[in-house]
C-alpha cells in the first residue's frame, strides 16, 4: 500500500478524516462530549483552529491519504526553545487503526523528515507513544536522553517568595527563551493553546514573570480542577540551582491561584531537583531523535 499512500499538507476538508484517524467510535456523541473525550479532531470549528495555530507557529499538520480515505496524520513543530538544540518535533503521529503495517507510518516520518528539512533544520524529536519505541528505532531514531515526570502536593506557605512576580497575558509570550519544565512540547505550543483554546480546555492559565535573574517564566497550565502543570522558561540553560527557585515560586503562586496538586516534566539532569522539592516521580519518557 505504500506507494499508493499520498502525503499533503492538511485542509479543512480533512477534519472528518482526523476524526476517523484518532476517535471513530466518537462519532454521534454530543459536540461537548467528543471534544471531552477525543480532542480538536472531533470538531470541524476545533480543527480549523488548530491547524491555523500550527501554521501561525511555522508547523504544519501533515495527512497521510490513500484511496481517497485520511490513513494518518503527523503533526510537526518548530522547537526552538529546546534545550538539546533547534529541531522539529512531531507531536502527534498516528496511523488509523485498519489501516496499520501499511506503510502510511513510514511515509509520514520520511514526509516529516523532509519537510523539517526543507526548513533548515537538521533533526527530528518525539517521545514516543506507548510501545512505538521500536517502531520509530527502524526509521532512524535513537534514545538520546529521557524526561521526568513528577506531581507534588501544595499546602500553603510551602514555595518560595513571589513578591517580585509580575502577571504576564497572552501577547507577553516568552519568545527566544529555553523551555526547562513542561519540555513535553514545545513551549510556545503550550503557551498558545493554554490561551486560546476554548474547545477542550475549562480552565484559563495564569503567566508570571519572576524578579529573578534572567527574569525567568513561568505559566501555570491547569488541566483539572485544582490541578496544574508547571511550564518554565528562563534564558539559556539554568543551573540547577535556579530552577529549585524558580519552581518553589512557581509552587506558591499555584497555592495563590487555588491549586492543590502541580505536575512538572523536566530533563533527567534535573532529577535531584524534584527530589529537593519533594516531588514524587511517576514516570520517566524516553526522547528520541533522528539527524537528518
Amino acid at each position: 500500500m505504500d506507494k499508493g499512500v499520498v502525503v499533503r499538507e492538511a485542509d479543512r476538508g480533512d477534519c472528518s478524516g482526523l476524526l476517523d484517524v484518532h476517535c471513530p467510535w466518537a462519532r454521534g456523541l454530543p459536540r461537548g462530549e467528543r471534544l471531552r473525550r477525543c480532542g480538536w479532531w472531533a470538531d470541524r470549528e476545533a480543527c480549523e483552529f488548530y491547524l491555523g495555530l500550527y501554521r501561525r507557529l511555522g508547523g504544519e499538520v501533515l495527512v497521510a491519504v490513500a484511496g481517497g480515505t485520511v490513513a494518518g496524520e503527523a503533526e510537526l513543530l518548530p522547537h526552538d526553545d529546546c534545550l538539546l538544540g533547534p529541531s522539529v518535533y512531531i507531536n502527534v503521529l498516528w496511523v488509523r487503526g485498519d489501516m496499520r503495517r501499511r506503510g502510511v507510518g513510514r511515509r509520514l516520518v520520511e514526509a516529516a523528515a523532509e519537510w523539517a528539512q526543507g526548513r533548515g533544520y537538521s533533526r527530528l524529536d518525539v517521545i514516543p507513544e506507548d510501545g512505538s519505541e521500536g517502531f520509530y528505532a527502524k526509521m532512524g531514531f535513537t534514545r538520546r536522553v529521557e524526561q521526568v515526570k513528577a506531581v507534588k502536593p501544595l499546602e500553603r506557605g510551602s514555595g518560595g517568595a513571589t513578591s517580585h512576580a509580575r502577571s504576564l497575558g497572552l501577547q507577553e509570550a516568552p519568545e527566544g527563551m529555553a523551555l526547562v519544565a513542561g519540555v513535553y512540547r514545545p513551549g510556545l505550543y503550550t503557551w498558545y493553546t493554554a490561551w486560546l483554546d476554548t474547545y477542550t480546555r475549562a480552565w484559563r492559565p495564569q503567566a508570571y514573570q519572576l524578579g529573578l535573574d534572567g527574569e525567568p517564566v513561568v505559566l501555570l497550565d491547569p488541566f483539572s480542577e485544582g490541578r496544574a502543570s508547571i511550564i518554565a522558561w528562563t534564558r539559556g540553560r539554568p543551573d540547577p540551582g535556579l530552577l529549585e527557585t524558580v519552581l518553589a515560586a512557581a509552587e506558591e503562586l499555584a497555592v495563590a491561584a487555588g491549586v492543590w496538586e502541580v505536575f512538572v516534566q523536566t530533563w533527567e539532569w534535573y532529577e535531584p531537583v524534584l527530589a529537593r522539592r519533594e516531588y514524587r516521580v511517576i514516570d520517566k519518557a524516553p526522547w528520541l531523535s533522528r539527524r537528518l
